[in-house]
């Protein structure tokens, strides 16, 4: 019987051993990329994550993207791999990257496919490699063929069984790449590592910077990663990265940057511009008010995104080249109006005097519908805040009858307020189309990052990507006016 009590006591002892020891490791999660992150716990990232943490006890789970992202999610692993800052949603993203992607891009046979955006690509036969997401960046596909080996998918295309096959562009075999041409879908980005955001995520997070500093200074860094250092881009990683403040409408982007809602279309443009802007951390403010914005014209490293340029505000502020495309104002109702005839405010808000429009105080709205605005009773104007998902609430607690807003705005952000179709009309003498830039105050730090700004801007434009994340957007009756104007802005 002591004997039978002395063996339970040993099992037991073993078991909190055994628990205690899982309990205190660094679990690391990681979907499997060959030569980065096998399935036998070897590759570059994981060789370094065993040098950076060498004195911890590494648990490694290799499981797809998705399912570890889902686990990240649920606190059941403390880093995970490979990560687009967009993806974690809470977490903490140390100041180095772990690496650079290389571009997703699509390639094509131009003798049997012709393809001038990435909205082309959605209606073809499509491939790409399985246990990659490229969905996210291309929208409205239907169907994808997925493959187990790019090789694969370039034999496809090679036979005419697919029409686009979507991958890196190192994996192209030398015989195709005379053969097919390729569009860029999304450009070069960084990816990292996401900690949780606790105590022990913070101390992990500031080791890895700390560690990747001294690994890079050694020599180190550049023998783990081999020939894959030059491409790595942390060879040119600064370490002093200069803040610049941007004040923004949309409150979802001034959480942190780690957070940018992937659903706006201001957080994935700007996301994608970030990614190219080495030397600067860009920290969100949210705009409490349009009405005193010369106040920051002199303001060190401060800017505002999404802003109209007009001669008034380019007095004191410089701006960068347009950044976005947005079609022409409207009005929206939450009932039907049963007009088909451009509307001229002054003369609808007359013809019904109980109506009530909202307006966001200090907005330019441009001169012909700021005069239409000036001519309508002012007890009838109802001031909306700044911040889009409050205005938004405000139309649906019917504080007004009417709202002033650009069709894009809607289709971004009114469906997460609210299942309720709303009728849109088409305004008197408004512009077709307006164009969104970053403005800064006019000071030389800020021509600096305008400049940096317009350069990161640039080579952004030139991925399917940029256009993709506008035209999702846009209402079917006005996508072909989108790519006329898009077309006529930015590729010219």
């Amino acid at each position: 019987m002591k004997e039978d009590l002395n063996i339970k006591a040993l099992f037991f002892l073993l078991y909190l051993i055994s628990y205690c020891s899982y309990a205190q490791q660094l679990k690391i999660g990681a979907d499997e990329w060959p030569g980065f992150t096998n399935a036998n716990g070897t590759g570059i990232y994981f060789e370094l994550l065993q040098r950076i943490y060498s004195e911890k006890n590494i648990g490694i789970r290799i499981d797809s993207y998705n399912r570890v992202l889902n686990s990240f999610n649920k606190n059941e692993i403390d880093i995970i791999v490979g990560v687009y800052r967009e993806d974690v949603q809470q977490a903490l993203i140390p100041d180095w990257f772990l690496d650079t992607e290389y571009p997703i891009t699509a390639f094509y046979n131009p003798a049997l496919t012709k393809i001038n955006n990435v909205s082309d690509i959605k209606n073809k036969r499509i491939s790409w490699k399985r246990g990659y997401h490229f969905e996210k960046f291309i929208s409205d596909i239907k169907d994808v063929y997925l493959v187990n080996e790019a090789d694969t998918g370039f034999e496809l295309l090679n036979k005419n069984r697919i029409d686009v096959f979507i991958d890196f562009p190192k994996n192209i075999p030398k015989k195709y790449q005379q053969r097919f041409i390729s569009l860029e879908v999304v450009p070069s980005r960084h990816i990292y590592l996401a900690f949780q955001k606790n105590k022990q995520g913070e101390l992990l997070a500031k080791q890895f910077d700390e560690k990747m500093a001294d690994l890079r200074s050694s020599g180190e860094l550049a023998e783990i990663f081999n020939n894959e250092y030059i491409h790595s881009d942390l060879d040119n990683f600064k370490t002093n990265l200069e803040p610049i403040i941007v004040i923004t409408e949309d409150s979802n982007l001034s959480i942190q940057y780690e957070n940018l809602d992937q659903s706006s279309t201001e957080g994935q443009i700007i996301n994608l511009i970030q990614a190219k802007l080495e030397n600067y951390r860009i920290e969100f403010k949210v705009l409490l008010s349009l009405e005193n914005i010369n106040q920051y014209s002199s303001e060190e490293r401060t800017c505002f995104n999404v802003m109209l340029k007009t001669a008034e505000r380019a007095k004191r502020f410089i701006f960068s080249e347009p950044s976005s495309l947005y079609m022409g104002l409207r009005l929206y109702s939450k009932t039907d109006l049963h007009l088909s005839d451009p509307i001229e405010l002054s003369d609808l808000l007359a013809a019904h005097p109980k109506a009530k429009i909202g307006i966001t105080l200090g907005q330019n709205y441009g001169s012909q519908i700021e005069q239409q605005l000036s001519n309508i009773n002012q007890t009838q104007i109802v001031p909306m805040p700044v911040d889009k998902s409050s205005k938004y609430h405000m139309f649906e607690d019917d504080n007004f009858t009417y709202m002033l807003q650009y069709p894009e705005e809607i289709a971004s952000n009114w469906p997460k307020i609210s299942d309720e179709d709303l009728y849109s009309y088409e305004l008197k003498d408004v512009d077709k189309y307006v164009l969104g830039h970053m403005m800064c105050s006019k000071t030389k730090s800020s021509e600096n990052f305008i400049r940096a700004y317009n350069k990161a801007l640039k080579d952004t434009i030139q991925s399917g990507v940029f256009f993709d994340i506008q035209y999702r957007v846009v209402s079917k009756d006005s996508q072909k006016d989108f790519i006329k104007y898009f077309n006529k802005v930015f590729n010219n």
